[in-house]
């Protein structure tokens, strides 16, 4: 299986789990589908600044961010759109 594969697996299973909170917040909180998304949103934009800026910083770099491997880069899949051919 390719690196790219199990990305997309993991991905899917993540999502799937921050939809099933949204969900049981509306049904369980009675919160409205809105407002808990863009709650969780803000909470996952927390997250992973938190990690960039700290636990995941190299020495060296300011921002901390690691550039992807070219097996995890989904734009390579569709260059022939993206030239306006």
């Amino acid at each position: 299986m390719s690196s790219t594969f199990k990305s997309a697996v993991a991905g899917s299973e993540k999502l799937g789990t921050w939809g099933l909170i949204c969900g049981l917040l509306k049904v369980k909180g009675n919160v409205h589908e809105i407002f808990s998304g863009l709650g969780l949103d803000f909470v996952a934009s927390g997250i992973v600044i938190y990690l960039i800026i700290g636990p995941w910083k190299r020495e060296g770099i300011a921002n901390g961010c690691n550039q992807l491997r070219k097996s995890q880069v989904i734009c390579r899949y569709f260059r022939n759109f993206t030239r306006g051919s």
